[in-house]
């Protein structure tokens, strides 16, 4: 068995995600447990138009944002990102636009994902744990 081909999902220059006010950057580690493309079209029922969609979801388990009533919290909470699959946007959230491989093998890869202050997701990087110190 050959280990897992980890997509680069930054295979250009991206520029650094913006910092929030205050310096503070809005960005959480998460671990990717599914990826899928999602094509379609449906009428909607208010204006009985037909609505075409074409667009990515990524599902992930990520820290859980704030402690229960009772002031703690264990676990994972899931998170859903879903976007246009648009060059553009892709060329924005990944650097490059990724082929259906390169979705597939970000399946079980802890990724960073940063927000903008809409709460948007602006950014997807490959997560590099922090270099421990030997004998610290």
């Amino acid at each position: 068995i050959q280990p897992r081909k980890r997509f680069n999902i930054n295979k250009r220059e991206v520029p650094e995600p913006k910092k929030q006010q205050g310096g503070k950057e809005n960005n959480m580690v998460v671990t990717i447990i599914g990826v899928e493309h999602r094509k379609g079209d449906f009428v909607d029922k208010k204006t009985n138009e037909r609505v075409v969609f074409d667009n990515i979801q990524i599902y992930a388990n990520g820290p859980i944002p704030s402690p229960t009533k009772e002031g703690f919290a264990l676990g994972k909470a899931p998170i859903t990102e879903k976007f246009q699959n648009d060059k553009d946007i892709l060329e924005s959230v990944f650097g490059s636009v990724p082929t259906a491989d390169d979705l597939k093998s970000m399946v079980g890869v802890q990724y960073e994902f940063y927000y903008n202050q809409k709460g948007r997701l602006e950014m997807i990087k490959p997560f590099e744990a922090p270099l421990s110190k030997k004998g610290a």
